[in-house]
């Protein structure tokens, strides 16, 4: 079962999705400034922090379990053979 955190990451190519999906925030790399601002923000909004909780263990419980992984493994290990 997929734990309900928060995603703070810096903003990178490849992880523009942790923004789209809304399942977290992401900061300018080398920018303690703004990673400041994230977290203060998120401390002072209890609501956000619920809801951004839930979006990703939403999306971890969807895409993420145990039968697709497993599914994937297999498929992967098929090929090789």
């Amino acid at each position: 079962m997929p734990v309900e955190s928060r995603v703070i990451a810096s903003r990178i190519e490849g992880l523009e999705m942790v923004e789209i999906v809304g399942i977290g925030l992401l900061v300018r790399p080398e920018d303690p400034a703004d990673l400041e601002n994230d977290l203060l923000k998120l401390l002072n909004e209890p609501e956000r922090q619920r809801e951004l909780s839930r979006k990703g263990s939403e999306i971890a419980r969807r895409h993420f379990r145990r039968e697709m992984r497993l599914d994937a493994i297999e498929q992967l290990l098929t090929g090789l053979a």
